[in-house]
């Protein structure tokens, strides 16, 4: 079960994100899908990567490291793009960036129900040269 997980996981990354595949979301969260304790669903999670994608021009995302024990599978992340929308109240700067992120996620029925995320954003405002208008 461990690896299928991890596949799930992987398979997710590279469709919805790299492929830029937002009409898979469903494919891969359930429609009860809870993102750092907040009922996300399938729409909610769908406005979350479209920002990230509508911000970073050919956003892509590689897992450096997956891990699994039981229905848990934590991956460690590095994101790639240019910044050519607005992102957080930040208007397009045309840099590269690059940032990393670790999510652990559960699966249930094949699918992701739960993910618990850490982006490093700090990192990615620096880059920016701007923080977030919040």
């Amino acid at each position: 079960m461990s690896d299928s997980n991890k596949q799930i996981a992987a398979k997710f990354y590279e469709e919805v994100i790299n492929k830029r595949n937002v009409d898979a979301i469903g494919d891969f969260i359930t429609d009860d899908f809870i993102h750092n304790g907040k009922l996300r669903g399938i729409d909610g999670q769908r406005k979350a990567v479209e920002m990230f994608l509508n911000a970073f021009r050919d956003l892509v995302n590689t897992i450096e490291l997956s891990l699994s024990e039981g229905d848990m599978v934590c991956v460690h992340e590095c994101w790639k793009g240019i910044h050519t929308g607005e992102f957080m109240g930040v208007k397009a700067t045309g840099k590269n960036v690059t940032w990393t992120s670790t999510a652990v996620l559960k699966i249930r029925d094949g699918k992701i129900c739960r993910a618990w995320d850490e982006n490093d954003l700090l990192g990615l405002f620096q880059q920016i040269g701007e923080l977030p208008k919040i």
